[in-house]
């Protein structure tokens, strides 16, 4: 209502990120945790904005992170 941000919620992400970032469709959230060597991928909920992580691999030293359009 008055444009300002506020907290939904806060979750625990077992680990340090180095770096983050949202998809293009604003439907995903990844993270780089680099001290855990691990990339997390967030679903975010479009009704609440809450946060569910649906994926992790293993990535040594992940710290910055991007999206790229590919041609098939």
């Amino acid at each position: 209502e008055t444009g300002l941000l506020s907290p939904i919620e806060y979750k625990p992400c077992g680990g340090n990120p180095r770096g983050f970032y949202i998809d293009p469709t604003g439907k995903y959230l990844v993270v780089g945790y680099g001290s855990e060597n691990r990339v997390a991928s967030l679903q975010i909920d479009q009704e609440t904005g809450k946060l569910t992580e649906v994926a992790s691999i293993d990535v040594p030293s992940p710290c910055s992170l991007r999206f790229f359009e590919v041609d098939a």
